[in-house]
């Protein structure tokens, strides 16, 4: 009997050992992959340190800084800067003309561009494929990493088995799948504010931008229209992503206020947080209904309180 019990206690640890991948007890919890999703300035390196802040130590892996680190960028920025002075920049974000701020716009976009088709940190990969190679090797490692997604750019090619992705990724997509806990963090802030505080934060850089130091970036936020599609592209990846075919993703909203952070609960809350039907060039029929409530009723003419003099009938003609 003794001899029985023995084996019995025996083969229940081989099978809790085989279950639990090796560990008998408690299994060991999976890495966590967390993607930051939000328009530009709405505050995604601010939210860890709040929201989570036990993925402090996590990798975190952002394409706009590889690209801001380079020589070349500083280089070219502090050019730029030079050459049109901060004076002029400065005016051309406070009070411009349409066409300045595209330009502007334009010629700092130019040099994120190049930038982004050359060699990264004294490297041979070139800075559109460093930031694939660095996330492989963290994913392959098992780390926790955080992956910063900026503006309305897509991430969806991290799960899509179909997409073309290229072979460094298209390793990592089962590991992601099978392996990870996935969190989708979208982060939010009033449209009005976050004009704002773009703007404020462009011209904190290029106050202190030197001949050492240079890597102030413009992005979108001063093309208003423009910076307000890419809030709207977020809601369709949004709505596109098939959430369903992966159990192992989550979602979760936040709205940036006054630099709190407040939780939301669902994606409908998500879309409102911007206040995108209160700016102007909303709602077209909101702007309407508005512009009539305003607008001031016509004076009605008044009738005269003469009395009129009775008109006299005439009398039917007889007919011959």
């Amino acid at each position: 009997m003794a001899n029985s019990r023995k084996r019995s206690r025996k083969v229940r640890q081989v099978q809790k050992r085989n279950m639990s991948g090796g560990f008998i007890g408690k299994l060991p919890e999976k890495p966590v992959f967390i993607i930051l999703l939000g328009p530009t300035g709405v505050g995604k390196t601010q939210v860890l340190s709040t929201a989570y802040p036990k993925y402090k130590e996590a990798v975190k892996i952002e394409k706009d800084k590889y690209i801001t680190e380079q020589p070349l960028y500083n280089e070219s920025i502090y050019k730029l800067v030079n050459d049109k002075t901060k004076k002029e920049i400065k005016r051309i974000i406070e009070e411009g003309s349409e066409d300045e701020k595209k330009q502007l716009t334009h010629e700092f976009n130019i040099i994120y561009r190049n930038t982004n088709d050359n060699d990264c940190y004294s490297t041979e990969n070139k800075c559109r494929y460093y930031h694939d190679i660095e996330l492989s090797k963290k994913i392959q490692q098992k780390r926790n990493v955080i992956l910063e997604i900026n503006g309305d750019k897509d991430f969806t090619w991290l799960f899509n088995e179909n997409s073309n992705s290229g072979e460094i990724i298209d390793k990592i997509k089962p590991i992601l799948k099978n392996d990870y806990h996935i969190k989708l963090l979208y982060l939010s802030s009033d449209y009005e504010k976050l004009l704002v505080s773009n703007k404020n934060r462009f011209l904190r850089g290029l106050h202190s931008c030197n001949q050492d130091k240079c890597s102030v970036r413009l992005a979108n936020f001063l093309l208003k229209n423009i910076y307000k599609q890419s809030i709207l592209k977020i809601f369709e990846i949004h709505n596109s992503f098939p959430i369903d075919d992966y159990p192992n993703i989550e979602r979760v909203y936040w709205k940036r206020e006054n630099d709190q952070y407040i939780k939301l609960d669902n994606f409908e809350e998500y879309k409102k947080s911007f206040n995108l039907d209160n700016t102007h060039g909303g709602n077209k029929k909101s702007n309407i209904k508005k512009r009539r409530r305003h607008t001031k009723r016509r004076p009605t003419k008044r009738r005269s309180t003469k009395k009129r003099r009775p008109t006299k009938r005439r009398r039917p003609t007889k007919r011959r």
